[in-house]
């Protein structure tokens, strides 16, 4: 199986500013794991800057070499607490409107780092339909989305967009409530893009492992799979009961990390990768939480490498 161009880790999730501790642990952490060959970038969110302590600080202190894709996932759920008509996929007109001004500064961010560089900094913006949640209706909502799309696409991006999948509308007790997979697998070819899938988001849409690996085939198949984010869930224990908390792998051979309540397997990841192609991907990556706030630097940066070690012995 042939892939070997390194894999973009969310680190933020693990990352000391996560927690609040400050510049400098930030920078060690960020320098530790720059020695890692493995590792081809970071999946970074954008809230109006790229990093808590602005995006110069992100591209000084992180190799130039390292390649981004920004997700707006967690600005997009931030606002969806107080406004929860916001969205590319809001029946709400007025929450559409703002969500697509949201994209509109992300279009501006990403085109200025890209401009500062000779290779491709950014190489995809993960977008989300995120439906208003006052509206269950599928149809309405994959209607929205698509006019959204229209205007998003019509922008002169300087790097891909690519749908995240989060768990749908119609699952069992959705977390996110997001578009179900064949409404997004049907904008994606319309406009020419992909998906990005992340474990846990499809585990959480049925709380079964195997739906993971169901997504991954049917994108697949469908010829829109783009991307493929690693990150776990759990039945309980400190990452939460069926949440979306960026779980570490569940123990595998060479960890350093133990995460027994994971559901998130080497052996899953294996098998997903066996169903696919992974040399035609965008990207593959891993999106760890540190859930101690008072963790140390070396944890925080062995959660990453775990991460890592378990995308590669799986490939």
């Amino acid at each position: 199986m042939s892939y070997s161009q390194g894999v973009i880790v969310g680190a933020y999730p693990s990352a000391p500013s996560f927690h609040q501790k400050g510049e400098a642990q930030e920078i060690e952490f960020f320098k530790i794991l720059a020695a890692n060959e493995k590792i081809r970038g970071l999946e970074q969110p954008f809230h109006q800057t790229l990093h808590p302590y602005g995006t110069e600080f992100l591209l000084r202190n992180t190799p130039s070499e390292w390649q981004i894709a920004v997700t707006a996932i967690s600005e997009t759920m931030r606002i969806r607490k107080d406004n929860p008509a916001f969205g590319l996929a809001s029946t709400d007109e007025e929450g559409r409107q703002a969500c697509l001004a949201y994209y509109r500064s992300m279009f501006e961010a990403i085109s200025d780092i890209n401009a500062q560089y000779s290779h491709q900094k950014v190489i995809a913006l993960q977008i989300h339909g995120a439906p208003d949640k006052r509206n269950s209706s599928v149809e309405e909502a994959t209607t929205a989305f698509y006019q959204s799309m229209k205007t998003i696409t019509e922008w002169d991006w300087s790097c891909p967009l690519i749908i995240e999948h989060c768990d749908s509308m119609t699952g069992i007790s959705p977390r996110k409530a997001f578009l179900p997979l064949a409404q997004e697998i049907d904008v994606a070819k319309e406009f020419g893009i992909t998906i990005c899938l992340n474990w846990a988001r499809s585990v959480l849409e049925t709380k079964t492992a195997d739906n993971a690996l169901h997504h991954a085939k049917v994108a697949s198949h469908a010829g829109v799979l783009g991307a493929v984010m690693f990150s776990g869930t759990t039945p309980s224990g400190p990452y939460g009961e069926w949440d979306d908390l960026h779980a570490p792998f569940a123990p595998f051979d060479g960890c350093q990390i133990q995460c027994p309540e994971s559901l998130m397997t080497q052996a899953h990841a294996a098998e997903i990768f066996s169903a696919i192609q992974p040399e035609k991907l965008l990207y593959l990556g891993t999106k760890l939480l540190e859930a101690n706030a008072t963790a140390s630097v070396e944890h925080r940066v062995s959660i990453i490498r775990d991460g890592v070690l378990a995308i590669q012995k799986s490939l």
